[in-house]
């Protein structure tokens, strides 16, 4: 369903809007949801419209609800009229995830922005909190993150794992965002429940890298902001002081 173009953005194959939704009153809903047209969509919804209608019926895994459409369409006043009417953009969707989900896989922020104007992060479930801020890091969207803490979320806020999202964006070797998230305060001192720390992290992405190359200067920029927030280098390794805890 998805391509890429020529600047790496993705571009999401859309299909006609009857093929997702063969029901007439569904498309109908939409049109009355883009104009605004609040008793004619009201009217719509009492005769069994649904606002979160999931389509093609023959496809289960390459569905999408109203929601997807108008973001892969790049329809921000039918976005915006949908979520008027009450449309929920956390609800799951086969193939395509929630539409908050769906809007950051097509590197829409401006879209994003919108649904969260409207569902703000504060109000969504504890859990589509972490996977939208995670998601946002692992794709290395500084936009998108920085959308995010603005709304609330915690710069530290560990995953399951006890990962933070400075230590996400380093796995995920997004280094500039990073660096963006070290300026910004992200904490130099938490530990996952591997025992694996942030300078851990630099530590070991220094090492994969010729010196001099443009790789180990961004992790050398990371090293030098950790040192000075109180790291020394070199440090020891979860493994390495769990076989000191043993000898002792």
């Amino acid at each position: 369903m998805f391509s890429t173009s020529i600047s790496a953005a993705p571009v999401f194959k859309l299909q006609s809007l009857e093929s997702y939704f063969p029901q007439a009153q569904t498309r109908d809903l939409l049109e009355a949801a883009r104009g605004r047209q609040t008793q004619r969509a009201s009217e719509l919804l009492a005769k069994g419209a649904d606002i979160n209608q999931e389509g093609p019926p023959e496809h289960p895994y390459t569905r999408l609800r109203l929601l997807h459409y108008v973001l892969a369409a790049g329809d921000e006043a039918g976005l915006r009229g949908l979520l008027a009417l009450g449309a929920d953009p956390e609800l799951d969707t086969r193939g395509s995830g929630p539409a908050l989900i769906f809007a950051l896989t097509l590197q829409r922020i401006d879209l994003l922005t919108v649904l969260l104007e409207a569902r703000p992060y504060a109000r969504l479930q504890p859990t589509m909190q972490e996977l939208l801020l995670f998601r946002a890091v692992e794709s290395g969207q500084m936009t998108a993150v920085d959308l995010l803490l603005k709304q609330g979320a915690a710069i530290d806020h560990p995953d399951r794992a006890g990962y933070t999202p400075l230590m996400r964006a380093m796995d995920a070797q997004h280094y500039e965002l990073a660096e963006q998230l070290l300026l910004r305060g992200a904490s130099v001192q938490v530990q996952a429940l591997s025992g694996a720390t942030p300078a851990n992290g630099v530590q070991f992405h220094l090492r994969k890298y010729e010196p001099g190359s443009a790789s180990h200067e961004r992790v050398l920029r990371l090293q030098r902001l950790l040192e000075r927030r109180g790291i020394v280098f070199p440090v020891p390794t979860p493994k390495e002081l769990r076989a000191v805890g043993k000898s002792t």
